[in-house]
């Protein structure tokens, strides 16, 4: 069961968000129901559409998203 309340930061700091921003998807919440991340895999798409309900919804994928692309940039970099 999730908690009520989950930060930006619980999530960014979950090992299962990393592992899957380790294997370049990109996690963008938990699923209600069995609790695990629920991720976005860029590599076996070639169009990807995402909806959202509230203000809330679209604030909250926006900085998800965002901040799985500068963690993926700012790793490649630390390698070059």
């Amino acid at each position: 069961m999730l908690a009520n309340e989950i930060t930006f930061e619980d999530f960014e700091n979950d090992r299962t968000v990393k592992e899957e921003r380790q294997k370049l998807n990109i996690p963008i919440g938990y699923d209600k129901e069995t609790t695990l991340v629920r991720s976005i895999e860029p590599m076996n798409h070639d169009f990807i559409l995402l909806l959202d309900d509230t203000p809330s919804q679209t604030y909250s994928l926006e900085r998800t998203i965002l901040s799985a692309f500068c963690r993926v940039f700012q790793e490649k970099l630390i390698e070059l």
